[in-house]
């Protein structure tokens, strides 16, 4: 065992194993890198990797592209993530309705939904939950 990923090629290296399983989030080096100096500084240590183009895909795609933004209220619609952004950043129903070109009604009726589908009871919990997930850094005026 090793906790990082130069650690792991020394022991590699040292060790000569048969089989090799790597952390592909790796202090120092990560798991890819890693076995890609295990192969260089030491073939045939651990044989191949095993495993089909598809898995290969997915563990390059973890490793080099960039993390995808990921959705916080995946439950509610793009416009009552809107509603939500600009409650979170201070504006009340009027001025809601006004910047989306809504009926005020049609606001109530996206407030309400949120607050069910995220489970809390009044607007100061929504205004919680969306700026942990940071929403509502704006002006709402803009």
């Amino acid at each position: 065992m090793a906790a990082t990923g130069r650690e792991a090629v020394q022991a590699a290296v040292t060790l000569r194993p048969g089989v090799l399983v790597m952390d592909i989030q790796m202090p120092e080096l990560n798991g890819v890198a890693a076995t890609r100096e295990i192969s260089r500084v030491a073939p045939g240590v651990a044989g191949e990797a095993i495993f089909g183009p598809g898995i290969a895909r997915r563990v390059l795609g973890l490793v080099t592209a960039p993390p995808a933004a990921s959705d916080p209220f995946p439950g509610l619609t793009s416009r009552e993530q809107e509603v939500l952004g600009l409650i979170a950043a201070g504006a009340r129903n009027a001025e809601i309705a006004r910047k989306m070109s809504i009926a005020p009604k049609t606001v109530a009726n996206h407030i309400s939904a949120i607050f069910a589908k995220l489970q809390v009871a009044d607007r100061g919990a929504a205004i919680i939950l969306a700026r942990d997930a940071g929403l509502g850094r704006g002006n709402p005026a803009d």
